[in-house]
């Protein structure tokens, strides 16, 4: 607990004490302001005067006490708003934390996204070729089944001829043969 003179004022504790009258010596040049003996003044007003004396002594301690309980009340409350102060610090700082946490996740969750997109292009681009080089399998398919057609019946068309050849052919050997055959039995 520390006693409140006026050379300064300090965060903390104060009280008055009323036990002895504050030093204010400083304050007025080295002379003692109130004592328990008001120095005479030869007019024969020693009672006024020292009862006057002590009812200014006590406004004054009356307003240094009122003044050391205001202190005390304003310091009470700074020391309430600093610690609210503190706490709303830390809820800031942890908020912060969160913050950046979150900005973080969202970069990654960007970086991601942004890389399946690229993924899903890729996907659709290959997609899109496969399509474009089954179409022209398939076209190159109908033409060769057009050709092998074609060719079959070509070759049904040989083979009926060759058949129809070979027959004459029969035809032909056997009547050369037989008229062989008459030649050498007539000759």
């Amino acid at each position: 607990m520390r006693v409140l003179g006026l050379k300064g004022i300090e965060r903390g504790n104060y009280s008055v004490r009323l036990d002895r009258p504050p030093d204010f010596s400083a304050l007025s040049g080295g002379r003692t302001l109130y004592s328990d003996r008001l120095p005479s003044t030869g007019l024969g007003r020693g009672d006024d005067a020292a009862q006057q004396h002590r009812e200014e002594r006590m406004n004054v301690e009356r307003t240094i006490e009122f003044i050391l309980n205001s202190q005390a009340k304003a310091e009470a409350r700074m020391d309430k708003t600093d610690k609210e102060i503190v706490a709303i610090r830390k809820l800031v700082h942890q908020g912060m934390r969160i913050l950046v946490s979150i900005e973080n996740a969202q970069k990654r969750t960007e970086s991601r996204v942004a890389e399946l997109a690229r993924t899903q292009n890729q996907l659709a681009q290959t997609q899109n070729e496969l399509a474009q080089a089954q179409k022209k399998t398939e076209a190159a398919m109908a033409q060769s089944q057009k050709r092998t057609d074609t060719a079959t019946a070509d070759l049904k068309k040989s083979m009926a001829e060759l058949a129809e050849a070979q027959k004459e052919t029969q035809r032909s050997l056997k009547a050369f043969l037989d008229s062989m055959r008459h030649r050498r039995n007539g000759a």
